[in-house]
């Protein structure tokens, strides 16, 4: 074997050994019921326990969403799609009734996630940031175990 085989080999080795172990595909990943930690809209923090912080929110196969509100009540949620190859990755989000996308970015490490939507027709925004008098929604999730 030649010199140069030889190092082309401890290369593809060395590279694959640097892989992530959890190689999970974010369609996958995405799937199961998350605990909203934080939020922050137009750049000011929810309390503990108010708006969405405190809700559940379980993302189902092909697409499908539901919010379990901190009161114990279901709400539907409607349909997400994402897209994991873009930079940043994207998340749309529809409501129940189609009438409204909102647009988003997103990051899923492991049992972590943030994701942040524009609402009112904004333009999708471009990072994870909420600034004061923006129409950016960041939701931090937290997976909770089964």
């Amino acid at each position: 074997m030649s010199r140069h085989r030889i190092l082309l080999a401890l290369a593809a080795v060395a590279f694959i050994g640097a892989a992530p172990k959890d190689d999970a595909k974010d369609e996958d990943a995405i799937q199961g019921t998350w605990l909203v930690m934080s939020a922050t809209n137009a750049g000011k923090d929810f309390e503990e326990g108010q708006g969405p912080v405190g809700d559940k929110i379980v993302f189902g196969k092909e697409g499908a969403f539901k919010i379990l509100k901190k009161d114990g009540t279901t709400e539907e949620g409607g349909k997400y799609a994402i897209e994991p190859n873009k930079s940043p990755k994207e998340i749309d989000v529809t409501t129940p009734n189609g009438e409204m996308m909102l647009k988003g970015i997103y990051t899923l490490k492991g049992d972590d996630m943030k994701i942040a939507v524009t609402h009112d027709g904004g333009d999708r925004p471009g990072e994870l940031k909420s600034e004061e008098g923006s129409k950016t929604l960041i939701v931090v999730l937290k997976r909770e175990k089964a």
